[in-house]
């Protein structure tokens, strides 16, 4: 169980521990391994679907940031997508 962040530097080393975590599981796993059937709490769907999920929600949660930082009176940092 990881600890609660408390600090801008805290959430970057959380986030950064959790992406590093993940490209170290797409660098080791080939397409077959992508294509295994597990079980989330949403009903049974491949490994790639999880990852595809995981890829398309960030951005919403990036969106929820900036309007926090917004309503806050910080401006977001600048973001360049793909």
């Amino acid at each position: 169980t990881m600890e609660k962040p408390k600090t801008k530097e805290d959430i970057t080393q959380h986030l950064t521990a959790f992406f590093d975590v993940i490209l170290k599981f797409l660098e080791n796993t080939d397409q077959e391994e992508l294509a295994e059937i597990v079980d989330m709490w949403y009903g049974k769907v491949t490994k790639e679907s999880v990852l595809l999920t995981m890829d398309n929600h960030l951005p919403y949660y990036r969106g929820q940031l900036v309007l926090y930082l917004r309503l806050m009176g910080i401006k977001a940092p600048s973001y360049i997508g793909w």
